[in-house]
């Protein structure tokens, strides 16, 4: 029972001070050039280890714990990515930093990567229906997050395509959302 207590005070504080979390100063200067081939890539990193934790979790306590911490990793990474580094690089040099075809296979790989955490979380769902009540809220909050982050990454994204790029690099943004909304629609 005592381990139940811990489970849900530790899940509820990683999901509920999230907003209070840092995000690490990444070295602005050291990727600012690559920009956007970096953190997509950081981003597909994240997405690649949230969906292995899924994937390995046992049904228990702490691998429940485990994926929120890791959700909280993946959301960290997409913020760091919108909110830290774009707005410096853009105000900087407005005209070197654009969403090249290199950037966009990334972020085309990204769609497949979170497609894939979200079949694997949604393959998860009898095991969080396993866990006490307060298991559903915590799985909705990190889709959430999830859409919030990848959303505000797209508004930066969105902006730095030119050209034929500006469709591609809205699909793409719009892949990624509906995968995240179809994870929240199976768990809400």
């Amino acid at each position: 029972m005592q381990f139940k207590f811990l489970f849900i005070v530790a899940a509820a504080t990683a999901v509920l001070a999230a907003p209070l979390l840092m995000i690490p100063d990444l070295g602005l200067a050291a990727i600012a050039d690559d920009w956007p081939m970096n953190s997509l890539n950081q981003i597909r990193m994240a997405a690649i280890d949230f969906n292995k934790t899924v994937a390995e979790w046992n049904g228990g306590y702490l691998g429940a714990i485990s994926i929120v911490m890791q959700s909280r990793e993946l959301v960290n990474t997409i913020g760091a990515a919108s909110t830290s580094i774009a707005p410096s690089v853009v105000a900087r040099t407005p005209n070197a930093v654009s969403l090249d075809q290199d950037a966009l296979e990334i972020a085309l790989h990204l769609v497949r990567d979170v497609g894939s955490a979200i079949d694997t979380a949604i393959d998860a769902k009898p095991k969080h229906d396993a866990l006490p009540t307060l298991s559903k809220p915590i799985v909705v909050n990190i889709f959430k997050n999830l859409r919030t982050a990848a959303s505000e990454l797209g508004g930066v994204l969105g902006p730095l395509a030119t050209g034929e790029r500006v469709g591609e690099a809205h699909t793409i943004v719009k892949q990624i959302d509906d995968h995240l909304a179809r994870g929240l629609a199976v768990y809400a």
